[in-house]
């Protein structure tokens, strides 16, 4: 067994208050793997965790001296059972000291006070540009050009692995379906939440919607208009397109190929039967230009077919190739029209 570290060593280092205030991301990655790795330490850890947060925290509803009244009698009552036994005995009994001190400091001070809020850690990626990000559990994100990711910098004290995107990306969820303590992951919108176990998606809240694809696994999707009710079950291969503001807009349990959404992840648009009006909206959202149609006629034009999406004078070039137009730049302005 390993030794039982004190108070004060937990205490005294500046890394481990950061993790218990949430304050370093670096700390809170390392401090999570730490405690996950040592169980036999976690009763010490946490009593460590209270104390600093209580006797810091500003809406404390205990005062300070009470706080320290009631950890000196613990203590005293520690110090006060015979030392004669082995190493091995009294770290066992040293943990169970720890552990009863923890349950007694919480009941005095008040749970909802002491709990650690961890910061949150912001992503985002500018037009024309990607960015890939792995969280605290391992999951891999990428997240597509003019998106923002915002995630918590531990999930240690939280009820849920939440994530809230305003964008687009490509989820690689690790389930940990064997660790009970890696929390359910959550994706919020404007629009819905995905409620995952483990799995690969990709979601998309532009156009005034979210759109959800699922790759491979199981999700579950619980709409703003009845977040509390049961949730709207995905298999893979289906698409979901749902606007909270527009309810009467919603496209539910459609079937796609992967590379219809997902192939923007490898640098290239995959279009099926896809119309004008859609192809010119994906550009503008990645590379934060204007198009213009001269006929509006022509938006209703469908294309299939792929273009690389990551140069935007190689994408117009391949997207006016496929549509048989031409077209002209007015300052940030791109126009197409009719050959």
């Amino acid at each position: 067994m390993s030794k039982i570290n004190s108070l004060e060593f937990f205490l005294n280092q500046e890394s481990f208050k950061n993790w218990a205030t949430g304050e370093n991301e670096e700390d809170c990655r390392y401090w999570d793997n730490w405690v996950k790795e040592n169980p036999e330490q976690q009763p010490v850890a946490m009593l460590a965790v209270q104390i600093y947060t209580g006797l810091k925290s500003e809406v404390s509803l205990i005062k300070e001296e009470e706080i320290r009244s009631e950890w000196n009698k613990l203590k005293s009552r520690i110090n006060s059972i015979e030392t004669t036994e082995k190493t091995i005995v009294l770290n066992s009994r040293f943990w169970w000291q720890s552990a009863a001190a923890a349950v007694i400091f919480l009941a005095i001070s008040g749970l909802s006070y002491f709990i650690a809020k961890p910061s949150e850690a912001e992503y985002a990626t500018g037009f024309s540009g990607k960015k890939t990000i792995t969280l605290l559990d391992g999951t891999e994100i990428i997240l597509n050009s003019n998106s923002k990711l915002k995630a918590k910098s531990s999930w240690f004290f939280a009820p849920a692995r939440e994530i809230w995107l305003d964008g687009e990306a490509y989820f690689n969820v690790v389930s940990h379906l064997e660790d009970p303590k890696i929390k359910q992951f959550v994706v919020h919108t404007k629009d819905l939440d995905v409620k995952v176990l483990g799995t690969q998606f990709n979601v998309n809240t532009r156009k005034n919607s979210t759109r959800v694809y699922l790759n491979e696994g199981k999700v579950e999707l619980a709409l703003k208009e009845n977040i509390e009710k049961s949730g709207l079950l995905m298999a893979p291969g289906e698409f979901v397109d749902y606007s909270s503001v527009a309810k009467t807009k919603k496209e539910l349990k459609k079937r796609l190929p992967s590379e219809v959404v997902t192939s923007w992840k490898s640098g290239y648009f995959s279009f099926n039967q896809t119309p004008l009006k859609e192809v010119i909206e994906m550009v503008e959202a990645t590379h934060g230009i204007k198009i213009t149609v001269t006929n509006p006629a022509l938006l209703k034009e469908t294309i299939t077919g792929k273009v690389p999406s990551e140069n935007i004078n190689e994408l117009v070039k391949s997207m006016t190739s496929l549509f048989n137009l031409k077209y002209t730049m007015n300052g940030s302005e791109l126009i197409l029209q009719e050959n």
